[in-house]
């Protein structure tokens, strides 16, 4: 596979201890762990604000050997609480990502993130809720590499979950690092990472990593309802496999 994302031995002050992390290309990768862990640091080194040792390609190439505006015309990061456009109007802001080649997957997103009903609205006025969801629209259009910072915390876990189905349909092509405060949407990525101590301290398939309820307990996560179940009932030789689907496990239970 093709490495587009490369980290070695990154270290920051007591956050990260020597993390190594590589990343293929297309790949959707989701990072976990507690609080203060330094997830978010990771992501603010990826963007130039914090100074580290270790070495990270992007592309092959060392981040410091990009211009500026040909990094971040390659990347883009979503921080929900900080966002500053040279516009202020909703569709104005929109509209300079629109071209003939994407017109279609632009109304589509459009409507999805329901943005369409906010489009002559000042964004400095708009709630986080919405302002992310300008931010999704744009890294989904528009971008081939994005690092997408915890986003699901500030909706209830219907809106987020919708959200989660519009990324999942728009991934193709896209090599996508999120960090996640809850691990149910970690399930549906290639890989999820645990960070911890200022190092990965578990990586792999998902619902793997997830079945070692008794390290994310430790470590303060709290590990998805159906995980658990599947995991408990497996243990006891009701179910052979982790089930996801709570009516297919109310199926499997009743034969």
């Amino acid at each position: 596979m093709e490495k587009i994302i490369e980290i070695y031995n990154l270290t920051l002050s007591d956050l990260l201890n020597k993390l190594t992390i590589s990343v293929d290309k297309n790949d959707f990768i989701t990072i976990s762990g507690p609080n203060n862990c330094g997830k978010t640091a990771l992501f603010r080194i990826l963007n130039k604000e914090l100074p580290y040792n270790g070495k990270i390609l992007i592309d092959n190439i060392p981040i410091e050997d990009y211009k500026i505006d040909d990094y971040y015309k390659k990347i883009y990061f979503i921080f929900p609480k900080e966002i500053s456009f040279s516009t202020n109007i909703v569709e104005e802001i929109l509209s300079k990502y629109l071209n003939k080649k994407n017109e279609k997957k632009y109304n589509s997103l459009l409507k999805k993130l329901e943005l369409d009903k906010i489009l002559k609205k000042d964004y400095r006025l708009l709630d986080i809720k919405n302002i992310i969801k300008i931010q999704l629209f744009i890294g989904l259009l528009n971008y081939n590499i994005l690092f997408i910072d915890d986003i699901y915390k500030y909706f209830d876990i219907n809106e987020a979950k919708k959200l989660e189905e519009i990324i999942l349909k728009n991934k193709a092509n896209k090599t996508i690092v999120m960090t996640i405060s809850n691990l149910e949407f970690s399930i549906n990525s290639d890989k999820l990472y645990i960070l911890s101590d200022g190092i990965f301290m578990l990586e792999g398939d998902p619902k793997t990593i997830l079945e070692k309820d008794n390290i994310l307990n430790k470590l303060g996560l709290k590990v998805p309802f159906m995980i658990d179940l599947s995991v408990k009932l497996r243990d006891y030789d009701v179910v052979k496999e982790i089930e996801l689907d709570m009516d297919r496990m109310v199926d499997k239970l009743w034969k």
